[in-house]
């Protein structure tokens, strides 16, 4: 439960004693504190927290927590004997009220000396390493004491309780018939001792490794055991062979022993065994090397011949395999020979190499199609003339011949006389052969005439109607290269030519040999049209004329379309509206364009005029509404005031033609009727009209009759009380006032203090006034003073023979309601 010490007022902290908890477990408990016993603490309180955890995993806990207070009072002191004395204390206010306290004063005797206690002594004991612990059991402590019986009230642990490795303290507290206590502590100490051998990890089973055949040895690794033991130390202390030994042939014994900080030793065994393979193939030492042979391209495979290799081994045996034997039929290019050797245990060993057969090429190549002498002919005059041929070809028994040389290509120009073209073709073996031939250029006249200055064609526009006209014009001459012709024409200058045709008139040019020329040129007679379309019924003199209303934006117009005449087919080119079309307000021009055949061009144009007249009234805009005004009763009139109407109209002039009120004037009492008038410049009116309601109110507050502030008095220390007081009355111009709001009313209770009392009184038409006044409740002291921590009897021990003691108590503490000095 908690503590609580007074201590003197200004004392040093206070020391604080108790009994400590303690907490009994199967197993181990370990107990850990804030604070312990024989401390000092500061004034005030502190919380003492004690945790007992046992040894489970997870630990289990619980705690002990209490309050120790300390707190500084002022002390009386004096001597008293022992047994029972009165004290009394008398208390004054300032106002005379008088309080008595009383209480008793009692001095007794008491046992405070320990009992002699007998300790168990420390215990130890022994258990294998890596065990938990032990139970430990031993004979309980014992007492002796004047005030008899003792009894243990607490230990930390029981006989028979396990107990870990290490250290431990016991504890017993003891105490006698006058609860005097006294404690006994011994050790228990677990020690451990280690008597089993490490186990060793990874120890290496049989290895085997495998030698060539002859060799008398072989370095062989392994990965190496380890240990581990419950000391953890396990050491390696001696080793037969470490990995890359060297090992002979046959098996060979391995030993690795380990031994812990105990002594206690560990052997891992384990066989290297080394083997024994062929795996040299056989050697052969004379292989052939390329062998080279060459013939006639053209001829029979040769036959080769050779040394054909043997093959030596360890093993004194091996046999072969061949591709081709020596004396065989080789192809020209190269061939590869190949022998296979093995012995007894699969090695096997290869001898290859090359027989190659070249070729040698004598024979020059052979040329086809060689042309023969080629005849060319040109016209008189020319100095030259192309020749074209089909060049020869060449095959050789390389399957390779190339044109090496060459004269002259086809296509060429040759002079008029023998020219000699020559062909040469080479194989790769530089044997060659010549192709050749003579081209032969010879003059003919093979040229017809030419006309010349031949006129480039003679056209001749005729109105339509006539039928044809007379044309001139200047003959061609001819020209021939022997420089005789005679010219022929089909028409003579100023022959008549019909309308509408065309005639080719045409001239033959004749040489000494016969050949001829000709040449031509065109006369062509074209009809003409000059005559423009003709209009029969444009609308110009009658244009259409609309009249709409003033602000429409249009209407629809129609009319006649006109007719047209030609002799000749005729096309409306363009038209610039069509009937049944809107029209804008005001003047619009109309124009047709028509065109014949020949492009003769006519026109038709007129004018559609829409006109507009006003029929519509104005607008008017922001007509006011009603208006009410209120005014004072016994007030005969008031001055109206509005925003004035404005009026819009089509034609964009809308004037004000009369009002009968303006804004600002003064109205009667009663209903009051208020017109405008708009007219626009085609004199249509509109007209504004609204009401202005002018009536009489009531604003003036009643006349209220109020009550003074009322005062109350009352014992100090009460809260308050009940307050009566006389109502307020109130009047009015109308006659007529009620109470309409009251905040307390007369018999309420009301606590110690000012507090506002509100009345309204309201007339008929709402006006209101308000009455306010205060209850002021003070107070008065007649009560006396009273004490607290009056001691209801204080008792002292002393030991046996003492007479008597000093004796402190807490002054006492006296209160009174005025808060005055008592």
């Amino acid at each position: 439960m908690d503590i609580t010490r007074e201590i003197e007022l200004g004392s040093e902290d206070p020391v604080i004693f108790w009994i400590e908890p303690f907490a009994t477990d199967i197993g181990e408990v370990t107990t850990v504190s804030t604070h312990q016993p024989a401390t000092s603490f500061q004034v005030g309180s502190t919380l003492v927290t004690y945790t007992f955890t046992d040894d489970a995993t997870p630990p289990n806990s619980e705690f002990c927590e209490f309050m120790v207070q300390s707190r500084q009072v002022k002390l009386s002191r004096e001597f008293f004997l022992v047994g029972s004395t009165a004290v009394m204390y008398s208390i004054s206010d300032a106002s005379q009220n008088t309080a008595i306290c009383t209480f008793t004063i009692t001095i007794s005797t008491v046992d405070t000396t320990p009992p002699s206690v007998t300790c168990p002594a420390d215990i130890t004991r022994v258990i294998e390493l890596g065990e938990g612990g032990i139970n430990v059991e031993w004979d309980l402590p014992s007492g002796t004491d004047l005030s008899e019986p003792v009894t243990i009230v607490s230990t930390t642990r029981q006989p028979g309780s396990f107990f870990t490795v290490g250290q431990i303290e016991i504890t017993y507290v003891l105490t006698d018939a006058a609860s005097n206590q006294n404690s006994c502590n011994f050790m228990v100490t677990v020690t451990t001792m280690d008597t089993i051998p490490p186990s060793i990890i990874g120890c290496p089973g049989r290895q085997e490794a495998t030698i060539e055949f002859g060799l008398q040895g072989i370095e062989v690794s392994w990965i190496e055991p380890t240990a581990f033991d419950i000391s953890n130390v396990a050491n390696l202390v001696s080793v037969s062979a470490p990995p890359g030994s060297l090992f002979m042939v046959g098996d060979t014994n391995v030993t690795y022993v380990f031994a812990d900080s105990s002594g206690n030793l560990a052997t891992c065994f384990f066989i290297v065994t080394v083997l024994t393979e062929d795996t040299t193939p056989p050697e052969i030492p004379n292989c052939p090397n390329t062998i080279q042979e060459t013939i006639e391209l053209g001829s029979d495979d040769p036959i080769i011949v050779w040394v054909e290799p043997v093959a030596t081994d360890l093993s004194g045996a091996s046999v072969f395999s061949n591709s081709h034997t020596s004396g065989s039929t080789f192809q020209v290019g190269e061939t590869v020979v190949t022998y296979l050797f093995s012995d007894p245990f699969g090695n096997m060993a290869v001898c290859s190499f090359s027989v190659v057969v070249n070729t040698v090429d004598t024979t020059p190549p052979v040329i086809s199609n060689c042309p023969v002498n080629q005849d060319v002919v040109v016209e008189l005059g020319d100095e030259s003339g192309t020749a074209i041929w089909e060049e020869p070809t060449a095959t050789d028994l390389s399957g390779v011949a190339i044109l090496s040389t060459r004269t002259h290509i086809p296509g060429e120009t040759f002079p008029v006389g023998q020219t000699v073209v020559m062909y040469i073709f080479t194989d790769p073996s530089m044997n060659s052969d010549l192709c050749q031939f003579v081209v032969i250029v010879r003059t003919v006249d093979s040229i017809n005439p030419v006309c010349q200055d031949v006129p480039e064609g003679i056209s001749v526009m005729l109105e339509l109607g006539e039928q044809g006209v007379t044309v001139e014009w200047t003959p061609p001459t001819c020209f021939d290269l022997s420089g005789v012709t005679t010219l022929t024409p089909s028409h003579l200058s100023g022959s008549f030519f019909l309308i509408d045709t065309t005639t080719d008139v045409t001239f033959t040019c004749v040489d000494p040999a016969g050949l001829t020329g000709m040449c031509s040129f065109p006369v062509v007679i074209i009809p003409i049209d000059t005559t423009a379309p003709r209009i029969i019924s444009c609308p110009s003199q009658e244009s259409p004329t609309v009249t709409i209303e003033l602000g429409e934006p249009g209407v629809m117009v129609t009319w006649q379309e006109p007719m047209v005449s030609d002799l000749s087919e005729v096309v409306l080119v363009s038209q610039s509206h069509m009937p049944n079309q809107f029209f804008v307000v005001g003047p619009t021009t109309v124009t047709y364009v028509y065109r014949d055949s020949s492009n003769n061009m006519a026109n038709c144009q007129f004018v559609v005029s829409v006109l507009t007249v006003d029929t519509v009234a104005p607008i008017i805009s922001l007509c006011p509404v009603e208006q009410t005004i209120q005014v004072e009763l016994g007030v005969t009139s008031a001055v109206a005031f509005w925003v004035e109407p404005t009026a819009t109209d089509v034609s964009g002039t809308a004037t004000l033609l009369s009002r009968s009120n303006g804004p600002g004037e003064s109205v009667p009492l009663g209903t009051t009727i208020v017109n405008y008038i708009f007219t626009d410049a085609s004199s249509n009116t509109a007209t504004c009209t609204f009401s202005i309601t002018v009536s009489p109110v009531d604003t003036t507050p009643p006349v209220v009759v109020c009550t003074e502030d009322v005062p109350f008095e009352v014992e100090l220390g009460t809260t308050g009380t009940i307050a009566v007081w006389t109502e307020p009355t109130a009047t009015d111009i109308s006659g007529v006032t009620s109470l309409t709001e009251r905040s307390h009313s007369p018999g309420s209770f009301f606590s110690v203090g000012k507090t506002t009392v509100i009345y309204v009184f309201s007339d008929n038409t709402g006006n209101s006034a308000t009455c306010i006044f205060c209850v002021c409740i003070t107070t008065v002291d007649t009560t006396p003073p009273t004490c607290a921590n009056v001691p209801q009897g204080v008792s002292g021990v002393v030991e046996l023979g003492v007479t008597g003691t000093l004796v402190d108590w807490v002054e006492l503490t006296c209160e009174d309601q005025s808060e005055q000095h008592l």
